[in-house]
């Protein structure tokens, strides 16, 4: 499998960093070390940037609720501003009215194409193989491109640890360990394996009489070396694999789902003296998706997929009051849009194939010409190609912030943003349907001018925090995909046909409140906006609520730890229902029943809000740097917050001949308690 190539090629950067490293002169070379500063700020959300970008703290994390025994970054990403919640079993990231598909999750400068296993429980990311993440959403650098809404990018470990270390979390649905091994002063190799046995929470939540095998693993390896002038090489590769089984026996159906994403990457960070750096990165990125059905007559499985090899080159340079970066980024991809093949028609495997190339300029400077303004412009040239059809587009990135007093701060950004490679959603779940299609003439890419304003605010020696964002999005050429079964399983479909194009328009504010305390933390977080679509084709060309419109957005946060021992927390989300097409009136009409429906997503599923309790007691251990067992509840109080509603018309139980309307709402799960044990010596 391709997964193997990806292994393979981190064994050669292994090798090959090895060589390099033996060639150096062996005179002792003195190292210039920056300050450090330790703080005592407990919050698991930071600045990034200071000006709406948002810094996640890892090592926080272990003070966060744990869902089904575990902590996970992705998730607390529903808990800063601007993430709009979705339902249970989604994973997925909606910034600022955005759709899943429109976010870049990066590790080690690589693209990841499958951040979230099966039911939204997880990501792919185990916890203590990560040294740090920043999620850009504001103010986007002129580096990032191809993506609309939010870049979440993510660093594995890069340090070299002075022993050999290790930790896990043992679960009742998943375990995990992780190892950091020094070789010698200046090289390090940090390895990370997680795997599941959920087939049981699987059964158990299971309204229907079906036997559910489902089971995901995340493999991780990275390797660390310092290469004296030549500067620090961080080899990663990362393998998550995800496969699930179904036999309904009751319809004497059987189905298949399975996923796996394969990434590998090398950086080579070199400084030039004291104010020139430079930084390169090689990857590859396999992603494969597979979902097949057995029916009697008739069985079809459609996969799909995309394969990703780049390169990336960023110089930065610093001067006085300047700040400069520049560099070039190419990917060229092969995508596999899902293509349905059934035992019924005949179709080639790889007739829908695309090959792509995408190539980017990009360069920005910082000038801060007096203390009270700062100026961050940049801009990125991209160029696209796929077949006989190219695509050139410019994309301007400007922010205007002043500072003011020691705690204050004011900005203005604007960002113009290109994506060509587009994810057409399926589901409203993290399920491997969804699939990846390249831009083309017929659709062209997406492009999404974003304004932002925002106000910050600290106080009591940088204890209490708070901001306010006011945004505004106005996006062109965005996708809303809509075919049946049948349609799909014919021998002369073709996805583009059931692709619409049209425009889209977000607004709206985002509201932080933060106080950090020795002995607690509290962060509330509230978004009001909308996010609308207007396509000709759909809802009469009149515009409507997109399926991400979620007009109340509210996330509580709240950990306080008593004694050194204990560590208590608590999470609350609220948002709006999101919108869905709901039918006005079901009539017969020939013998069988016909639903006429109303405006498209003219109707709203309900209010979503759940609570989640944990709590943690930390050991007193020589052994261990850190030993707990920590006890978790996740939605306390039972609240049933629907994937969908749906109508059937069932005969009355008395009387045959007379049909009643009934409606049902099925939930993933409603409350999930847990026990794990956690481990650090």
């Amino acid at each position: 499998m391709k997964h193997y190539l990806s292994l393979f090629c981190t064994l050669i950067l292994l090798v090959a960093s090895h060589i390099a490293y033996a060639q150096q002169d062996s005179v002792a070379m003195s190292v210039k070390v920056e300050q450090v500063t330790v703080t005592s700020d407990k919050r698991v959300f930071s600045e990034a940037d200071r000006y709406g970008n948002i810094a996640i703290n890892t090592k926080q994390l272990f003070s966060m609720p744990r869902i089904a025994g575990s902590i996970d970054i992705v998730r607390m990403l529903q808990y800063s501003p601007g993430v709009i919640v979705s339902n249970d079993g989604d994973t997925s990231i909606y910034v600022r009215g955005g759709d899943a598909g429109q976010n870049l999750t990066l590790l080690n400068n690589a693209p990841i194409y499958s951040p979230a296993h099966l039911f939204g429980f997880f990501s792919v990311f185990n916890t203590p193989h990560i040294s740090g993440a920043t999620f850009l959403k504001s103010s986007m650098p002129a580096q990032y491109g191809s993506v609309l809404s939010s870049v979440l990018d993510v660093r594995p470990n890069s340090y070299i640890p002075t022993k050999f270390g290790i930790e896990g979390n043992i679960g009742l649905i998943e375990s995990d360990l992780a190892l950091q091994i020094p070789m010698g002063k200046k090289s390090a190799i940090f390895l990370s394996a997680r795997h599941s046995y959920i087939s049981w929470l699987v059964q158990a939540i299971s309204k229907i009489d079906m036997n559910v095998k489902y089971e995901f693993e995340d493999y991780g390896l990275t390797y660390v070396q310092e290469l004296g002038k030549v500067g620090k090489l961080v080899v990663n590769s990362h393998f998550n694999n995800d496969k699930a089984d179904a036999n309904l026996s009751l319809f004497d159906t059987k189905a298949l789902l399975h996923w796996w994403d394969s990434t590998s990457s090398a950086v080579l960070e070199t400084p030039i003296g004291d104010n020139l750096t430079m930084k390169n990165t090689i990857y590859a990125t396999f992603f494969n998706n597979k979902f097949g059905a057995y029916l009697i007559g008739n069985d079809f499985f459609s996969p799909s997929g995309v394969t990703d090899i780049g390169y990336k080159h960023t110089t930065e340079w610093s001067i006085n009051k300047f700040s400069l970066l520049g560099g070039v980024d190419y990917a060229h991809r092969r995508i596999r849009p899902q293509n349905i093949m059934s035992s019924l028609t005949t179709q080639n495997k790889d007739a829908q194939t695309q090959l792509t190339h995408e190539v980017a300029l990009f360069a920005s400077a910082l000038y801060k010409p007096w203390r009270h303004l700062e100026i961050d412009a940049g801009i990125r040239f991209s160029l696209y190609n796929i077949g006989s059809e190219n695509f050139f587009n410019f994309e301007p990135r400007v922010l205007i912030a002043t500072p003011f007093a020691e705690s204050g701060r004011v900005w203005v950004a604007y960002n113009k943003t290109i994506q060509y490679l587009q994810l057409i959603p399926q589901s409203n779940a993290s399920f491997a349907t969804d699939f990846y299609v390249s831009s083309n003439y017929e659709h062209p890419p997406q492009i999404s001018h974003n304004f932002s304003v925002g106000y910050g605010q600290s106080a009591l020696k940088q204890q209490l925090r708070w901001s306010v964002e006011l945004f505004y999005r106005q996006m062109y050429n965005v996708l809303e995909f809509d075919t049946r079964l049948n349609t799909m399983l014919s021998a002369n479909y073709n996805i583009y046909d059931y692709i619409y194009s049209g425009v889209g328009e977000a607004y709206g504010a985002e509201f932080m409140l933060s106080y950090s305390h020795p002995k607690f933390d509290i962060q509330a977080h509230y978004t009001l906006s909308r996010s609308l679509r207007q396509f000709k084709k759909l809802n009469h060309g009149k515009a409507f609520a997109a399926t991400t419109d979620r007009p109340h957005n509210l996330s509580f946060l709240a950990v306080y730890r008593p004694t050194k021992q204990w560590s208590l927390s608590a999470t609350f989300l609220y948002a709006t229902g999101g919108a869905y097409t709901a039918p006005t009136a079901i009539e017969m009409v020939g013998g069988s029943f016909l639903k006429e429906y109303g405006a498209y997503n003219g109707a709203r599923l309900p209010d979503y809000h759940r609570l989640d309790l944990s709590v943690t007691y930390w050991f007193k251990s020589k052994k261990f740097q850190r030993n707990g067992i920590n006890i978790s509840v996740y939605n306390v109080y039972l609240r049933r917050n629907p994937l969908l509603l749906s109508w059937n018309v069932v005969e009355d139980e008395e009387n045959p001949e007379v049909y009643r309307i009934k409606d049902a709402s099925p939930a993933l799960f409603e409350i999930l308690p847990s026990i794990s044990w956690t481990f650090k010596f």
